[in-house]
C-alpha cells in the first residue's frame, strides 16, 4: 500500500524525466557541414561547380531544418539559383529530387534538419535553437569550405 501512495510521484517523475531528456538531448546543434550538391553535379558539367553556391546555401537551410513551409521555401529558392545559373529544366530536376529526397524521414546525411543530433520532424526553431544556429553559422570558414569544394574566392 506504501508503494501505491507514492505511485503517483514516480508517474510524474518519470514524464518530467522523459521531457526534459527529449527536449535537451533536441537542442544539441552540430558544426554545419556541407559537400555542395549531394549525390549531384555541382555543375551542368561534371567537374565544373555552376551553381554550388545554390547547393551551399541550401545546405544551410537543411542543416538549420524547421518547418514544412521554409523546407517549401529553400526547395523553390534552390530551383530558382539553379535556373539563374543553368536553365529551368536541370533547375526542375534538382528540385524533383530535393522535394523526395530530402525529407525528414529518410536516414541520409542530407535530410532536413541534418544538423541537429536528434530528429526534430518539422517543429519550428525556439528562439534558443535560433540563437544556436545564428552562433554556430558564424563561427564557419566560408572561405575554406568552398574552396574545399573546389571553388576559388577572394
Amino acid at each position: 500500500m506504501l508503494f501505491l501512495s507514492f505511485l503517483p510521484f514516480l508517474l510524474v517523475s518519470a514524464f518530467a524525466f522523459t521531457a526534459n531528456a527529449q527536449s535537451s538531448s533536441q537542442e544539441i546543434l552540430k558544426d554545419f557541414t556541407s559537400d555542395g550538391c549531394s549525390m549531384s553535379p555541382d555543375g551542368w558539367i561534371i567537374g565544373q561547380t555552376h551553381y554550388v553556391q545554390c547547393c551551399v546555401e541550401h545546405d544551410v537551410a537543411y542543416w538549420r531544418g524547421g518547418t514544412r513551409q521554409e523546407k517549401l521555401t529553400a526547395d523553390l529558392e534552390l530551383k530558382q539559383c539553379i535556373k539563374e545559373k543553368s536553365n529551368s529544366v536541370v533547375a526542375e530536376i534538382y528540385y524533383r529530387g530535393v522535394r523526395v529526397g530530402g525529407v525528414e524521414s529518410l536516414p541520409t546525411n542530407f535530410h532536413w534538419g541534418y544538423g541537429w543530433t536528434k530528429r526534430r520532424n518539422y517543429r519550428a526553431l525556439s528562439e534558443q535553437e535560433q540563437q544556436m544556429v545564428d552562433e554556430k553559422l558564424s563561427q564557419v570558414d566560408w572561405q575554406a569550405l568552398y574552396r574545399s569544394l573546389g571553388i576559388d574566392v577572394p
